[in-house]
């Protein structure tokens, strides 16, 4: 058995900022108010997504974001979205890759996310849109992520004046994560 005093005070809802629980809220009110994802086709997964993605906090839109185009291991063109600190000299770069089954999800659905990573971490944030299930099956969204990393590697310097690379993800992504270092 464990010795020490659980802190039970800090699960009272009296504890909870308002804040928080305003957060609370907005996410549960979008959970609920759309399909179960677990029973919905992807388009209409795809489509609650992106009419409502501004419900959450971490999801609004933000204009000071840059695109970039790159090409995929078989050729195509592909997107990944870039975030700047908002002061001082990036001291590197975070590949960013996106949850979402694989299915859902994308870099754009987290622009205040990764522009607060970007700041916070005083780094410059690329996430990719790699290409989605079932449309695209393994291995595409390994190898868009595969091309990302390549992609910042080879242009990293020229582009971003840095050298220094890191890369994670939540989720589907961070399983990506690993078949891309991989």
């Amino acid at each position: 058995m464990y010795d020490f005093d659980f802190p039970h005070g800090l699960f009272d809802k009296k504890a909870i900022s308002g804040e928080v629980m305003d957060i609370n809220s907005r996410i549960e009110k979008s959970v609920n108010s759309g399909p179960k994802l677990w029973e919905a086709t992807p388009e209409e997964a795809r489509a609650y997504e992106a009419a409502n993605f501004q419900s959450t906090p971490w999801c609004s839109p933000q204009p000071n974001t840059e695109t970039y185009t790159f090409k995929s291991l078989d050729d195509q063109d592909l997107e990944c979205r870039v975030y700047r600190p908002n002061k001082g000299e990036a001291a590197g770069i975070y590949l960013h890759i996106h949850g979402g089954g694989f299915v859902i999800g994308g870099a754009k659905y987290q622009d205040e996310k990764l522009l607060t990573i970007a700041s916070e971490a005083n780094c410059v944030v690329v996430s990719v849109e790699y290409r989605l299930a079932p449309e695209f099956p393994f291995p595409y969204p390994v190898n868009d992520c595969e091309a990302a990393a390549l992609w910042i590697l080879d242009h990293s310097k020229d582009l971003f004046g840095l050298e220094r690379f890191v890369i994670g993800g939540e989720s589907a992504g961070a399983c990506l994560v690993v078949a891309t270092l991989v």
